[in-house]
């Protein structure tokens, strides 16, 4: 073989092989790029809104799992005070069921994350001089009734939501002011009963003495958005609280979700653990970042995931600081490149044709004859 052929093929098979690694390469970090999203690369201005689409953000593995993150700088905590302010959400833009959504309260620096589950959520609506007549029957008290003594309203709440919010009744000199009011007596409904209604409890002469009778029933359908009026009051079992975090500098939150469980790190280390009353409910909505006038400060790498992350790996995510080194955004240049679609046209053709009448063509023809 010629020297210089075989050299030439040599250079030609070496050019096709860099051009294999390199397309092989591009798609594999285009693939990676799309299973796990960078939302915001940059750092941004927290009081102002950003959206991204929910096409964009990576179906769970499993159908429920997933983890999110995020580097925060809260630098005014007097910004918007009394209010709860906006951070992100999955969802709908009014936050009605996210999955999941994250504020700042009002007053502190405590962050709050709430989770929806397939559970619906509600409040409790309480009604004095009522009960249930479920209760006047001693069968259905003893074997469909959970009876507590001196407890606070707050353990009634838990134990009813642990129970399937049924809704329960309870005894009481005055009416109860705030979820730390202890009880003398409760009962706590534990299924569904046929034929069961509320009655004027001020008919019922077992009641004791100075004490009366307050019934407890479960109002469905409340936003998980604690920034509306019809907020969720009890979320036990469906949120997370972070308090007392960082100030005036860059901290790491990520959130890992399991179908039944949500874990919050702050710089890497677990901060909260919260077993969810039940299975995660998932949404195809879009996510929405610092709405409504957001906190003050700035927010800087939100990334998404479609599966649980270890600890080892958030760990080291947020070792690589609020400003990674990082790979260009390849779709982010796709997208670019892309030719701007044509313009639609909506043509509408209407043609008027007059052919005559059956008269008409007679006489024609009548006359044709004549001539």
């Amino acid at each position: 073989m010629d020297k210089s052929l075989f050299i030439l093929t040599g250079v030609i098979v070496s050019i096709a092989s860099v051009c294999i690694v390199i397309y092989l390469g591009f798609n594999y970090l285009l693939r990676k790029q799309k299973e796990e999203p960078i939302f915001i690369r940059k750092p941004r201005n927290a009081k102002k809104p950003n959206k991204f689409s929910g096409t964009k953000i990576p179906l769970p593995s499993d159908g429920f799992g997933y983890s999110t993150m995020m580097w925060l700088h809260i630098n005014d905590v007097d910004y918007r005070r009394k209010k709860w302010k906006h951070i992100f959400n999955k969802g709908r833009p009014d936050a009605l069921k996210p999955q999941p959504g994250m504020w700042l309260t009002p007053k502190d620096n405590t962050l709050l994350i709430r989770y929806t589950t397939l559970g619906a959520a509600g409040n409790y609506k309480i009604t004095q001089n009522t009960m249930f007549t479920s209760i006047t029957n001693d069968d259905l008290l003893n074997s469909s009734y959970i009876i507590k003594n001196n407890i606070t309203l707050k353990e009634l709440y838990k134990i009813a939501d642990q129970n399937g919010n049924h809704g329960f009744a309870f005894a009481s000199k005055r009416k109860p002011v705030n979820d730390g009011f202890m009880i003398s007596r409760a009962m706590i409904k534990t299924r569904d009963i046929e034929n069961d209604e509320i009655m004027d409890s001020t008919k019922y002469p077992l009641i004791p003495p100075g004490h009366k009778m307050y019934t407890a029933t479960m109002k469905r359908n409340a936003s998980i958005n604690p920034e509306v009026k019809n907020s969720i009051d009890n979320d036990n079992a469906m949120a997370s609280y972070i308090k007392n975090v960082p100030l005036n500098r860059w901290f790491h939150v990520a959130i890992v979700v399991n179908a039944q469980s949500a874990s919050v790190y702050i710089d890497g280390k677990l901060r909260s653990t919260t077993g969810l009353k039940d299975l995660i409910k998932q949404n195809a909505g879009d996510l929405y970042v610092t709405q409504r006038g957001g906190f003050g400060g700035m927010i800087t790498q939100l990334r998404y995931y479609g599966k649980p992350l270890e600890m080892s790996t958030i760990d080291w995510i947020y070792s690589l600081g609020p400003d990674p080194p990082m790979l260009p955004d390849l779709q982010g240049y796709i997208d670019m490149l892309k030719p701007p679609p044509m313009p639609k046209f909506k043509v509408n053709i209407k043609v008027d044709i007059d052919v005559g009448t059956d008269d008409e063509e007679k006489k024609d023809s009548q006359e044709e004859t004549k001539e």
